[in-house]
């Protein structure tokens, strides 16, 4: 098939289970390691958005440069205390994201009914 237009990519960075690969993507890339190559076959959905490799098959080249992994951290009282909260327990961490949440919101209707004030004159 040779190449197509978007067929390669250089430090091109992705999440794997983010649906911004195509799945049989995600599944032959999982579980590779930092620094490991791999070729593998893809089918293309006949549908896809692609319209010269619609319904097609690709071999694909690709070699892991990094990973990286997003760690979330447990809601807990160290947690609350970290981010300098008053009430260092997790009731006092949900109050105080209600209170920011609360005052933002605000903030945006003021300004955009300030900004509807001018419109009408």
């Amino acid at each position: 098939m040779g190449t197509f237009a978007g067929g390669k990519a250089e430090a091109f960075q992705f999440l794997v289970g983010e649906g911004q690969m195509l799945k049989e993507f995600e599944d032959a890339v999982r579980g590779m390691k930092s620094g490991e190559s791999k070729t593998f076959p893809l089918n293309f959905p006949a549908d896809y958005h692609g319209k010269d490799v619609a319904g097609k098959q690709a071999d694909f080249l690709v070699t892991v440069k990094k990973i990286e992994a997003a760690h979330l951290p447990e809601v807990n009282e160290a947690l609350a205390k970290s981010l300098g909260i008053a009430d260092a327990t997790v009731e006092g961490l949900r109050a105080d994201i209600k209170k920011n949440l609360e005052r933002e919101v605000k903030f945006r209707l003021l300004a955009r009914n300030k900004n509807a004030e001018g419109l009408g004159q």
